[in-house]
């Protein structure tokens, strides 16, 4: 790296043609860890409070000691991943290697222990967390790192990120669909007219661990890393959790990871307090299927619009007019209650799933083009380190989701199943001050974490036309051409 920050134009071979093989296997490579996220997202808070057991408050505990494990791991995996190079490429070996113990403490996370203390079931339920959260960032950072790799231009990696997206949630549309299906198959012994939920999710836990290893395999088999994009100068990167840090003194990517991480938030805001909303709020628990099935197919019907429509407009532009489109869909909904209309209800997730649909895809074909930034400028492909972070940011969302829905509904005064004075109650009873911490967390907080991400995305600035010159000075052996351009290149990095 020459530490006076000069352009090192990386003289590459010729694009290779992404074909529609790479383009299926690549879209569905995550979907093992993608599926079992959109399941924790959906149903691991209640699954923690109503079948589990556990306090609201421990629950926190649980999801931000997993946070902070997360937080060690995700740079580790990023910087190793960049620093090794076998004859299976850099990134296919941490893929197939994490899948396996991965499957074991997806399974393992879903098992209950009634006679356990509470203090047992916060060191259980931790371990678990902290053990698939590793595994999983040993999958999922190596191989959205595979990304620069495999798309050569600005629109390549909108379509890689296109498959992957929808791949992830017609994925997520068929496993909550049939996790839903199963939690609630079986009855109780001692009476049966009542759900053993607790044998619901270790069924389902058990056969989508098997399911998650297959992905992975897939990957390894027919995903093939270009080595001539690897370069010397890769071996003079290192300081581990410095250069991961480091990346956020680019410009772009800081917007970037700030438009991410507060609009993933919000969505991940959404998907955990769903259930509970409808439940308590909506009270139309046996109508929840339904619901989180529309968004996730509706979502996945956005992804392929937005696509389309940011070919013609730009990724930025049309971020924004997804997410407004999904605020404005989301304030009426404060409103709601039991006597909403039940179409209106159907509505929402229709409406609202194709707006936040922008937010699968946009951010994440957005990525690429940073790398490619930074490699041009640097001689150096660090994208391990980038895409570490970006992960990382993803699970801050979904823990900040999880821990701090737990934590209020703590002090709202919602009442567990578990507590005597529930025995007392309907069963789909819960007190004002709850019902009021619901609303909230599904409407106004997401709203607000949605327009701060609209405020970052306002400082991002890289454009198509940019990225199409960066490519001519990559491929060319000319020194003019890179002369040229070098001001407005400065401005971007």
């Amino acid at each position: 790296m020459d530490d006076g920050g000069e352009i090192k134009p990386l003289i590459n071979a010729e694009p290779q043609k992404l074909t529609l093989l790479k383009k299926i296997v690549y879209g569905v490579g995550e979907t093992g860890v993608y599926g079992a996220s959109v399941i924790e997202g959906f149903f691991l808070n209640s699954f923690l409070l109503e079948v589990a057991g556990i306090k609201p408050y421990l629950a926190g505990i649980v999801l931000l000691i997993g946070q902070i494990t997360d937080s060690i791991t995700s740079p580790l995996i990023g910087k190793a991943s960049d620093g090794i190079n076998t004859k299976y490429g850099r990134r296919r070996p941490w893929i197939l290697g994490a899948a396996i113990p991965f499957a074991i403490g997806y399974f393992m996370l879903w098992q209950t222990y009634p006679s356990m203390s509470q203090t047992a079931l916060l060191i259980y339920y931790t371990s678990m967390i902290v053990i698939m959260n590793s595994m999983s960032n040993a999958i999922v950072i190596p191989y959205s790192a595979l990304t620069p790799s495999l798309a050569d231009t600005y629109d390549d990696s909108t379509v890689l990120t296109k498959f992957r997206m929808m791949s992830d949630l017609i994925w997520a549309l068929i496993i909550t669909f049939v996790h839903t299906n199963l939690m609630e198959a079986f009855p109780l012994k001692d009476d049966p007219k009542l759900v053993d939920y607790a044998l619901g999710y270790r069924v389902s836990a058990v056969i989508y661990a098997v399911i998650s290893i297959v992905p992975p395999i897939l990957v390894f088999i027919f995903i093939k890393e270009d080595q001539s994009k690897y370069t010397k100068s890769e071996e003079n990167f290192s300081g581990g959790i410095k250069d991961f840090f480091s990346t956020l003194k680019n410009p772009q990517y800081a917007s970037l990871c700030g438009m991410y991480v507060t609009g993933w938030t919000a969505v991940c805001m959404i998907q955990n307090n769903l259930y509970l909303w409808t439940k308590y709020v909506l009270r139309k628990e046996t109508y929840f299927m339904w619901v989180i099935s529309l968004i996730l197919l509706m979502s996945s019907i956005g992804v392929a619009l937005w696509t389309k429509v940011s070919e013609k407009i730009g990724k930025k532009k049309t971020y924004y007019i997804g997410i407004l489109m999904a605020i404005t869909i989301l304030i009426p909904t404060y409103f709601f209650g039991d006597t909403t209309p039940l179409a209106l209800v159907f509505a929402v997730p229709i409406l609202a799933g194709v707006g936040i649909g922008v937010a699968f895809l946009i951010p994440w074909s957005m990525l690429p083009d940073v790398v490619m930034i930074d490699e041009k400028k640097t001689g150096i492909k660090r994208e391990g380190a980038f895409y570490s972070l970006f992960i990382l940011l993803q699970k801050i969302g979904l823990a900040a989701a999880l821990a701090g829905s737990s934590f209020y509904l703590e002090f709202s005064g919602y009442i567990s199943p578990e507590d005597e004075d529930f025995e007392k109650r309907e069963t789909d009873f819960q007190p004002e001050s709850a019902k009021l911490a619901l609303r909230i967390l599904l409407a106004p907080v997401p709203l607000v974490l949605f327009i701060l991400s609209l405020v970052s995305l306002w400082f991002y600035n890289i454009t198509k036309e940019d990225l199409d010159m960066f490519e001519e000075i990559g491929h060319s052996d000319s020194e003019e051409v890179l002369n040229d351009d070098q001001v407005n290149y400065n401005t971007l990095s």
